[in-house]
């Protein structure tokens, strides 16, 4: 007979679900590196600003990710996945860091070549890049430490113990004291100068993700912009097109219009010429129509009288009038 949940001994069932979800755990962190394809290591002599989650490239396209940097004695280790089973290493392959972006992002670019398979590639076959960011910082710190006083203090001393010589030689010392006296009085801005560079250049590095997505999103815009300007120029063409077309057809009835427009102008001359006597005869449309509407109101019949409904003036212009609507 089966037992039910309940009547189980929980110290089992404890230890059961304990593995299960140690198993689990372990699984979900050990899948990337299962299913993300094969693993590799590349030795440097520094890291040169690589971090877990940098793409691997191979001819500029992405082949895999860098997995992780660990610091073996005098050298640094980079493991890191491929993805692509067409990427075949062979045993003289090398492997390079580069900047992916000019912000500092770096990437681990390789170049397959020779036979075999290869699991490691050996420090000799790895290059490290110069990183401008980290000689900048470098530059600033080491200017910062020197002792501007002390450099035109000693350059001063050197033209006083050298002004008996030639004349050659002491221009050449009157020089230097001018360029120590230069760069005696310009101490403080170049500090500055040098600093503000090192903040500027830190704060890009910070902002490298936010710029590179700024850069892709104008890109998008800007592929956007061209499509609708693709379909602006496609109206443009159309609406030509529709005003051919209506030029062609009001030609082609020219002789049909002709007649029917000047008829058209003569009516509205007309009508413009007695505009006065149409408005006295909409005046006196409104009491016609009231006095129909008592007039069919009282009964079953129609029995009224207007008078004077249209001007006595107008009366003789009626039918030329009428002629002309009809037409």
């Amino acid at each position: 007979m089966t037992k039910t949940f309940a009547e189980r001994d929980p110290v089992k069932l404890g230890v059961i679900g304990t593995v299960v979800l140690v198993t689990v755990v372990v699984g979900a962190f050990m899948a990337p590196r299962v299913i993300g394809g094969r693993q590799f290591t590349a030795e440097f002599a520094e890291v040169g600003g690589l971090t877990g989650g940098d793409p691997v490239v191979v001819s500029g396209l992405k082949v895999g990710s860098v997995d992780g940097v660990d610091l073996d004695g005098d050298r640094v280790d980079v493991t890191f996945s491929l993805t692509d089973n067409n990427v075949r290493l062979g045993g003289d392959t090398s492997a390079a860091i580069k900047a992916e972006t000019a912000l500092g992002r770096k990437e681990l670019a390789l170049t397959p070549a020779g036979s075999g398979d290869l699991r490691r590639i050996p420090l000799s076959r790895t290059t490290v890049p110069y990183d401008v960011t980290e000689a900048l910082s470098d530059v600033t710190s080491n200017v910062s430490q020197v002792d501007t006083g002390k450099v035109a203090s000693a350059l001063d001393t050197l033209s006083d113990t050298f002004k008996d010589t030639p004349p050659q030689v002491k221009a050449v010392l009157d020089g230097l004291s001018r360029l120590s006296e230069t760069v005696s009085s310009r101490d403080a801005t170049l500090r500055d100068l040098l600093v503000h560079a090192d903040n500027v250049s830190g704060v890009l590095a910070q902002r490298d993700d936010q710029l590179v997505k700024i850069l892709a999103q104008g890109s998008s815009l800007l592929a956007s912009l061209n499509q609708r300007g693709a379909a602006i120029r496609s109206l443009l063409t159309n609406s030509v097109a529709v005003s051919d077309q209506l030029s062609g057809l009001v030609a082609d009835n020219k002789a049909q219009l002709d007649p029917s427009l000047k008829q058209l102008d003569d009516l509205l001359t007309v009508l413009r010429q007695h505009r006065a006597q149409l408005g006295q005869v909409l005046d006196r449309t409104g009491p016609l129509v009231r006095e129909i509407g008592e007039a069919v109101g009282s009964g079953p019949f129609v029995d009224t009288q207007v008078g004077n409904l249209v001007p006595t003036n107008l009366v003789p212009l009626l039918p030329e009038l009428l002629a002309r609507g009809g037409k």
